[in-house]
């Protein structure tokens, strides 16, 4: 391969490194953060090699990786806690609404009595 195709890799793994940084403060878009990062792992890594096998050195790849792996831990940290936060939320108010008025009241009646006796 030969040097632009190496500046081609990582540059397309910059990319997808700043995508996947972009993406991962997006609820429900992370996943696409996330998959964005893993090949931006990849591209990054397949970069340095062909840079290391043509005997170049570049900063490109090295950039490409690192912007790769901090946008994959944040996807990852923000779809677990977010996502999964947003989905729960979702499901517990489904739960709410099917709720009766003798449940709602003797919950109602728990939190009065659990409040009374702390103060």
């Amino acid at each position: 391969m030969n040097n632009q195709g190496n500046k081609t890799l990582a540059i397309i793994g910059i990319v997808c490194g700043a995508v996947a940084i972009v993406f991962s403060f997006i609820i429900y878009a992370n996943i696409v953060g996330l998959a964005a990062g893993i090949v931006g792992i990849v591209l990054a890594i397949k970069a340095k090699k062909s840079f290391e096998g043509a005997g170049e050195a570049s900063p490109l790849p090295k950039i490409a990786l690192i912007l790769a792996i901090v946008g994959t831990v944040l996807s990852a940290i923000f779809f677990f806690s977010c996502t999964l936060c947003a989905i729960c939320l979702c499901a517990t108010g489904t739960a709410a609404n099917n709720l009766s008025t003798s449940d709602v009241n003797q919950f109602s009646d728990a939190l009065n009595s659990a409040f009374s006796s702390l103060s």
